[in-house]
């Protein structure tokens, strides 16, 4: 029996981020769409944060815990392993530190029916309350060339969803 399709898979890379891992998943838990798997991808994590993402995984079956050894760099080679396991056709990012306002699947997965790839303005919040915003354009052609040809990684991923075939 194959398993259904989901309407969103969202990847979540984490090593070490034992404190906030929780609370992350859980903004995604919390989406105003529920038809969504939820990969975190461990990348060489602490036992710490191994025993929080097993736990995580055995109380929704909606969350996969894929525990991988340390890829090079940041990970990136575990992240692509994981989008090439989702079963959604769009794919949102999660850091292990960052949380998902409840419409993030919903306005965003809505602008992937017409699009290959769509992001939101990246807006973060300090320790002590100050509010960050980034502006870009990743539809841009200089910005695409670059992101293409493996020159920038100017896309905040959190922000960032794609169609599984992009």
């Amino acid at each position: 029996m194959t398993a259904s399709v989901p309407y969103a898979s969202v990847v979540v890379p984490t090593h070490d981020r034992a404190a906030t891992l929780a609370s992350a998943i859980d903004s995604i838990q919390r989406q105003s769409i529920a038809d969504i798997e939820i990969l975190i991808v461990g990348d060489g994590v602490s036992q710490q944060v191994r025993s929080i993402a097993r736990k995580l995984a055995a109380s929704d079956s909606r969350v996969v815990f894929l525990d991988w050894p340390k890829a090079p760099g940041r990970g990136g080679r575990n992240r692509d392993r994981a989008v090439n396991l989702t079963r959604g056709e769009r794919i949102f990012y999660c850091d292990d530190d960052d949380l998902f306002l409840p419409h993030h699947v919903e306005t965003l997965g809505a602008a992937l029916d017409d699009s290959e790839c769509a992001d939101t303005q990246a807006a973060s919040v300090s320790l002590c309350g100050h509010v960050q915003l980034a502006l870009a354009n990743h539809r841009r052609g200089l910005i695409r060339d670059a992101l293409a040809s493996g020159r920038t990684r100017a896309i905040f991923d959190t922000h960032f969803a794609h169609r599984k075939a992009t």
